[in-house]
């Protein structure tokens, strides 16, 4: 890691990272996760399994199963250290109009904001009821109740803004976990800190997420030394952020915001991401799904143009389609009407529907047909997207259109197994290139 002549596993550099991140090094570096050497995969390695659980991977990456708070690391010279998050003073206008001091925290990993329930209850501000779910770490899913808006004003210049903030009951643990001394030599005189007690431990009343996160950050920046903490320059003053010597005494607790409960199982996962998998996994599937795909296996087939042809999988036992032919006719009618007013919507969808016959995708129906009772006739409307690249106007068949029994032909058919990926699978997939492509599939959904 460090270019050095020594192995991994005496790598300065590598020793002081996390275990997340030393898991993280490997996995990007491609080597055995057990002896740290290319060429092979874990499970094959013949070096020694880990010493403390025996699991086969490094004794570098193991962490217990039932770890439920980390312990604060200590320099050489014994001195306690704390990991110091980002706090600022600000302002925060209550419903007098009058601005009281409030204490915040900067979280750029939070998609949201939040406020304590004492902040509201202080501030005398309004709320609205909303049902927002909160995703934390391992999936735990939380809700939030209410929702305020509030406007705070940095302490040190004109700066201000209107947020929406999520009402929490407790937003986290008070800050710092302890209370601890520093010398002032430690922090530049000239400064103006966003929170001049950031060594005594306080409650929290709201945490400004990443939308404010990005836009009061500055470009002053100063370096964390051995006995110096990292500042960083934001609107709303200095923050102080990072490991910092906190005198003697140390501390034994941290605040950590990441659920350590079996994180080696977890770092399994992490691991087995690129494994091919020995076991078929378990899928519970619906009994029409395995129909539609029966259906689909037994009717596909490629016509003389090399088209793939399907016969449509009406359900088994699915409602009864009803007359459909005057309902369509009339919303037809109502159509040329609005043709009458806009003839240059006219010639957009007549121009629409005779390149659907020019492509041979629809045919006109033999007028001895008309009036078969199986027949189902669909209503359609046109859809105008001007920023469209491809096509500005579109026709839209409405399939959910109701029949004379109620029932539609969507209705009748069956959905079948979900074929796409999630699209959380797609955002993370885009995240591994570093160019990505989107493109429009002209004429799609035929």
């Amino acid at each position: 890691m460090c270019k050095e002549a020594h192995g991994l596993y005496q790598c300065p550099q590598f020793l002081n990272l996390v275990i997340a991140q030393r898991v993280t090094q490997v996995k990007e570096w491609k080597v055995c996760e057990n002896c740290f050497r290319k060429g092979h995969e874990a499970s094959q390695c013949k070096s020694r399994a880990c010493r403390y659980c025996k699991e086969k991977h490094n004794s570098l990456l193991h962490v217990e199963n039932n770890v439920q708070t980390s312990v604060v690391t200590y320099s050489s010279f014994g001195k306690a250290k704390q990991n110091l998050l980002a706090t600022a003073e600000i302002l925060i206008r209550d419903s007098q109009g009058n601005w009281q001091r409030c204490r915040g925290l900067l979280d750029p990993g939070s998609q949201s904001n939040f406020i304590s329930e004492e902040t509201v209850k202080r501030l005398r501000i309004g709320t609205k009821p909303v049902n927002w779910p909160i995703t934390t770490v391992e999936g735990l899913q939380g809700c939030a109740r209410q929702l305020a808006q509030i406007h705070f004003k940095s302490l040190h210049n004109p700066f201000n803004a209107h947020i929406d903030c999520l009402v929490l009951n407790k937003i986290t643990e008070e800050l710092p976990l302890s209370s601890f001394e520093f010398e002032s030599r430690q922090i530049p005189g000239n400064i103006n800190l966003a929170d001049p007690e950031f060594n005594v431990s306080r409650k929290i009343d709201v945490l400004l997420g990443s939308s404010i996160f990005w836009r009061v950050l500055s470009v002053g920046q100063i370096k964390a030394t051995r006995n110096n903490p990292h500042l960083q320059e934001t609107i709303l003053g200095w923050v102080v952020g990072g490991d910092m010597v906190a005198g003697r005494k140390p501390s034994y607790g941290t605040l950590c915001n990441v659920s350590l409960n079996s994180i080696n199982k977890q770092l399994s996962k992490f691991w087995d991401v690129d494994e091919y998998p020995t076991n078929k996994r378990v899928v519970i599937v619906k009994k029409e799904d395995i129909e539609c795909e029966t259906h689909f296996k037994n009717t596909c087939s490629r016509n003389a143009e090399g088209r793939f042809t399907v016969e449509i999988p009406f359900k088994l036992n699915g409602p009864n389609i009803g007359a459909s032919k005057e309902m369509a006719i009339k919303r037809f009618l109502s159509l040329e009407n609005k043709f009458r007013k806009d003839p240059e919507l006219k010639r957009d969808y007549m121009e629409f529907i005779e390149e659907y016959i020019r492509l041979n995708h629809m045919e006109l129906v033999p007028p001895t047909q008309m009036n078969v009772n199986e027949r189902v006739f669909l209503p359609h409307y046109a859809v105008t997207k001007e920023t469209s690249t491809t096509t500005k106007l579109r026709v839209v068949f409405d399939a959910s259109a109701k029949t004379t029994t109620g029932a539609s032909l969507n209705d009748a058919v069956m959905v079948g197994p979900k074929l796409q990926n999630d699209l959380f699978d797609i955002i993370i997939r885009f995240r591994t290139h570093q160019y990505v492509f989107t493109a429009d599939i002209n004429k799609m959904y035929r």
